[in-house]
């Protein structure tokens, strides 16, 4: 089992052991990476950014501004935009 640490510095970014080269993230970002760590490990893959922030209680738009910045940030997950219909839908997968 992988040792995790994480502290805030001063202006409110998380670091983050998680990700290689201490990554820095925000409460928004941490909270959606979590979320989608744990989703994948129950073997969910397909995600939209409305159904996110319902579970998080963030509101679509700052979960969809954050998505792809996290998929370059996130080295435990891989983030990818995979469709598009009415709205975005992201791949997300073990790395």
């Amino acid at each position: 089992m992988q040792h995790v640490t994480s502290s805030r510095d001063r202006r409110g970014f998380y670091r983050d052991s998680r990700t290689v080269g201490m990554v820095e993230l925000s409460e928004e970002e941490r909270r959606i990476l979590e979320y989608l760590r744990e989703q994948v490990a129950s073997g969910d893959s397909y995600f939209r950014a409305k159904n996110i922030a319902e579970s998080i209680g963030l509101s679509a738009k700052q979960v969809g501004v954050r998505l792809p910045n996290l998929a370059e940030k996130a080295d435990e997950v891989d983030i990818e935009k995979w469709g598009r219909a009415r709205s975005t839908t992201w791949r997300v997968t073990r790395s």
